[in-house]
């Protein structure tokens, strides 16, 4: 009843069958990749010889997103009060005399609470050092629409003639963008190294 050659044709057939679908599925794989790569290339997307369809960034402009929160929302939140509410932050900035820093259009009240709906944050930077004095240096407005989010604040960033000026001279503009900033308890203040 046993037949040797019987088992070990179906063991052959079952690895041929096996090496025809791998190497159907790697074929696949290739033709699917080049297809893929031959679409991004004819799509544009990568040609030099068209004009951009969106205007480049002013030369000198800095990404926003990774200090943008840190230099003017919390320096503004008072971190040992809940619910979070607001602190005058020109002081702990060293900002200029000129500085002024709005709520919604209303000047900024210390000890007002923080609101929960999204709410704009405008700031009328005169030689502000949020960073410290070996930080960059601010000056010029910038408008956040702040969102209030489970995992921290989100931001609209907006910037007016808003210039930064590193500590050895350099001087570049904001564009604008969005920034996050993961749970406020402490602020998290970013310094400047060589």
């Amino acid at each position: 009843m046993y037949n040797a050659g019987r088992y070990e044709d179906m063991r052959d057939s079952r690895r041929a069958l096996t090496r025809f679908v791998r190497d159907r599925f790697r074929a696949g794989l290739r033709v699917g990749f080049a297809v893929g790569f031959a679409v991004v290339l004819t799509s544009g997307c990568m040609r030099t010889d068209r004009a951009p369809t969106t205007a480049p960034a002013p030369v000198g402009a800095l990404d926003v997103s990774p200090f943008v929160l840190n230099a003017f929302l919390v320096p503004a939140l008072d971190s040992d009060a809940l619910p979070l509410r607001w602190t005058d932050p020109r002081p702990p900035s060293s900002c200029g005399s000129a500085t002024t820093v709005t709520v919604n259009g209303e000047p900024l009240v210390a000890g007002a609470l923080v609101p929960d709906q999204p709410f704009e944050l405008e700031w009328d930077a005169e030689d502000c050092h949020p960073f410290g004095a070996q930080g960059p240096k601010f000056d010029g407005r910038v408008k956040l629409t702040v969102y209030r989010e489970d995992w921290g604040f989100s931001a609209a960033i907006e910037p007016s003639n808003l210039r930064v000026t590193s500590v050895d001279g350099v001087t570049a503009s904001l564009r604008a963008g969005a920034a996050s900033l993961p749970g406020v308890e402490k602020p998290v203040l970013l310094t400047a190294t060589k």
